[in-house]
């Protein structure tokens, strides 16, 4: 009777014995595991967060690079008391949520082929235009056919032929003006950024009459910067920081002048950034004034 209770004490003892074993290994087990999910997991994040902050430096040669298409008029500029001009470019910030339809179509227009009818009489299809359109905005925002619709001032009697769907200018070959006014930029890095792309340029504001060309660095207010009748470029600049360089020597070119006041350090600086659509392709988001 003694051995048969000394046999089952010694057999609880052992059961009790393995279950603690049991215990300290299922808690090993946790703590093990615990520890080894603590230490893989931050490891995972910041690999994650490199990875979507990584920025990758494009050719500027590239396909990529090349096709994007950026708008061409996002203002007006005005002439003395007030009174418009054709549509230009300004460097500022802002979103192309800030373009209205009529703009987002004259920079459409901007780079549309025209096809001569007869005399100084040329049209661009609607078509054409749709197709330049999507190209620099995607087909995710909406062309709205027809004429401009919000009574902008349009260059050069632009008219619009409902019968045919295009657009008619009448442009005179024997027109003169006293001077010129542009743009000119010039490409100097591309990068790319999780779904996003951005260019970056030097540029200049160009004012041309017959005899010579002045660059400015920020938009050049007529009247006050130069005279909108009778210029004397280089004379009439009351507000010298704007004014960079001044050339007589019309042969040489503005691409040129760009490259030589670049490596000067005498440009403004401005980027272009393109999203990436539903389609795959990237499409003008932004322009940002950089220096």
């Amino acid at each position: 009777m003694e051995n048969n209770n000394e046999m089952i004490v010694k057999k609880n003892k052992n059961l009790i014995i393995i279950g603690i074993l049991a215990i300290v290994v299922i808690v090993v087990l946790v703590v093990f595991l615990l520890i080894n999910n603590k230490t893989v997991k931050p490891n995972d994040e910041p690999s994650s967060s490199n990875q979507n902050n990584e920025v990758k430096t494009l050719d500027l040669e590239s396909d990529l690079v090349k096709g994007l298409v950026k708008p061409t008029t996002n203002i007006f500029y005005k002439m003395e008391q007030g009174e418009k001009d054709e549509l230009s470019w300004d460097y500022y910030d802002f979103n192309v949520s800030d373009l209205h339809s009529d703009l987002k179509k004259m920079s459409a227009i901007s780079i549309s082929e025209w096809e001569r009818l007869e005399d100084y009489t040329y049209v661009i299809t609607e078509e054409k235009i749709k197709e330049n359109y999507q190209k620099m905005f995607g087909p995710a925002d909406p062309y709205i056919e027809g004429p401009f619709r919000n009574g902008l001032y349009l260059p050069r009697r632009l008219i619009y032929r409902e019968e045919k769907k295009v657009f008619e200018v009448i442009m005179s070959e024997n027109a003169t003006a006293d001077y010129k006014y542009w743009t000119i930029e010039m490409p100097f890095k591309a990068e790319m950024k999780d779904d996003e792309i951005s260019v970056y340029y030097h540029y200049l504001y160009v004012l041309e009459d017959t005899k010579k060309t002045a660059y400015y660095k920020k938009f050049p207010t007529p009247g006050v910067d130069f005279a909108a009748e009778g210029i004397e470029i280089g004379e009439f600049t009351p507000i010298k920081d704007k004014v960079v360089y001044v050339k007589t020597d019309l042969l040489i070119s503005n691409e040129e002048v760009i490259e030589k006041l670049a490596k000067e350090d005498k440009t403004s600086e401005y980027k272009y950034t393109y999203k990436k659509q539903a389609d795959g392709n990237y499409y003008f988001l932004t322009g940002k004034v950089i220096k």
